[in-house]
C-alpha cells in the first residue's frame, strides 16, 4: 500500500487513500507502519497541494484521522515475535548444526552402501 503513494499514478494515490480510509478502524495497528504512512501521506500532501486539490483533501483527511488513533498504536514487539539481528541469526538456515549432522550421516550411509556393493564389508 505504501508503494501506491511514491507512484506519481492519480488513479493509484486515490485509491490507495480510499482503502486506507475504509480500513482504518483495523489498520494500523503497529506503530512503526503507522509511521511509515504517516510520512508516505505528508509527501503527497505536500505535492500534490497545488497540482491535485482532490488527493490533497483526502490525504488531510486521511492523516487526521490516523493522528487521532495514535493512542491506539502499539510497538511491534508487542504485536509479534520480532528476532533481534545477531551473527548467528545471519547465517544461512541451511548450515544449521542440525543440518550438517544430518547431511554427514546421509554422506556415511551412501559410502557404507557403495563399498558393500564394491565389496568392501568395512563401514566407516
Amino acid at each position: 500500500m505504501v508503494f501506491c503513494f511514491d507512484s506519481k499514478d492519480y488513479s493509484q494515490i486515490r485509491n490507495g487513500l480510499t482503502v486506507l480510509n475504509k480500513i482504518l478502524p483495523e489498520f494500523p495497528v503497529v506503530l512503526n507502519l503507522a509511521q511509515a504512512l504517516e510520512k508516505r501521506i505528508l509527501k503527497v500532501k505536500e505535492e500534490e497541494k497545488t497540482v491535485r486539490p482532490d488527493l490533497y483533501a483526502l490525504a488531510m483527511g486521511y492523516s487526521a484521522q490516523l493522528n487521532s488513533r495514535r493512542n491506539t498504536f502499539i510497538a511491534e514487539e508487542k504485536f509479534h515475535h520480532v528476532e533481534k539481528k545477531t551473527a548467528e541469526n545471519s547465517t544461512s538456515r541451511n548450515s544449521s548444526p542440525v543440518r550438517k549432522d544430518k547431511r554427514a550421516d546421509s554422506v556415511k550411509r551412501r559410502t557404507s552402501r557403495s563399498r558393500r556393493r564394491n565389496g568392501e564389508e568395512k563401514m566407516i
